[in-house]
Formats: structure tokens, sequence, C-alpha cells
């Protein structure tokens, strides 16, 4: 008894409480670690790919108001394009006005993309190293074009962007072997 009158009852948790409680948190933990790792990949691989896409728009689209050619290409710099066919370092978007598919210094960059991080690898049709729109806004060169984004933990399928006469096509069946 306590000074009032009461009985004294001992409140806390027994061991039992703590283990099942621990026990369940581990469960939902266990379960949810992998889920969330899950979300960060996809969510990386919709952002390269919607990246992609609208620096492609945006390339057809400049190259139909100037009456110019735009090229697309990968670039770690800003400023020059590489001779590659990975595009995950970043990319610049030019005016073509020698219609060369190279960058000169007097040739205006419109976007210069580099990402803050290359979680998702993107890699082009072999070939394909530059990506050039004609003032009508079709692809110089070539009538097809195909962008590959892979996972490179190989959680998730590759996913293509493929350009048809200028137009961008997405599909989630992309050719895992252009992710070796």
């Amino acid at each position: 008894m306590n000074i009032f009158g009461k009985p004294n009852h001992q409140r806390g948790t027994s061991a039992l409480d703590l283990i099942s409680t621990l026990s369940v948190s581990l469960t939902l933990m266990t379960l949810g670690v992998p889920a969330v790792q899950n979300l960060t990949v996809s969510s990386s691989m919709s952002s390269a790919i919607n990246t992609m896409g609208t620096h492609l728009n945006i390339a057809r689209s400049e190259a139909i108001t100037r009456n110019m050619y735009t090229a697309l290409c990968p670039s770690s710099d800003g400023q020059q394009c590489l001779n590659d066919f990975a595009w995950h370092g970043g990319f610049i978007l030019f005016v073509d006005a020698d219609k060369d598919k190279v960058r000169d210094t007097d040739e205006q960059i419109l976007r210069n993309y580099q990402p803050e991080s290359n979680h998702t690898k993107i890699f082009t049709t072999t070939g394909r190293r530059v990506i050039q729109y004609k003032p009508s806004g079709i692809l110089a060169g070539f009538s097809n074009t195909t962008f590959t984004f892979c996972d490179p933990g190989e959680k998730l399928a590759p996913k293509k962007i493929t350009i048809r006469n200028g137009r961008l096509h997405y599909s989630d069946d992309g050719d895992s072997s252009r992710c070796l």
C-alpha cells in the first residue's frame, strides 16, 4: 500500500512482450527493405527514361522551330560529344548548323544534362552515337534508333525508347544483351 491507501502495482513490460514486439518488427523490416530498394531502382529508371524522352522531344521540337538541324549526343563535360554508345554519364543537345554531328565551338548548346547519379545505364543502338533531327522533325541518316535502359543490379527488366521517323515509342521489352 502506498500513502494514499491504494495497492502498489508495478508498471512495465515483460520479456515476452519485448521479444514478440521485436520479432514482429524484424519480420516487417525483412519484408519492407527489399520493397523499398526495388522502388528506388524503379524510380531511378523511370526518371532516366522520362529525362531522355524529354530531351529527345525537345531536340525534335527545336529542329522544327528553328528550321535547323539539331543533335543530341553523350557528353561527360557538357561541351563535346563522346564517341560512345553509353549515355548514362550525361548528354548535350546543340544546334548542328553544319550538319556534321560534331559540336563546334560556335554551335549553340540548347541543353546540357549531367545526372547526379547514374544508377540506370543507357545505351543506344550500335552505330548511333549522335541523334540528329532534320528541320522537318525526322531523324537524319537513319530511320530508327533504340535507347535501352538497364538496371545494373538486374532487379528490373530492361526498358526501351524507340525512335521511328522522329517519334518516340516506349516499351518494356528492352534487349537485355545490351545491358552486359
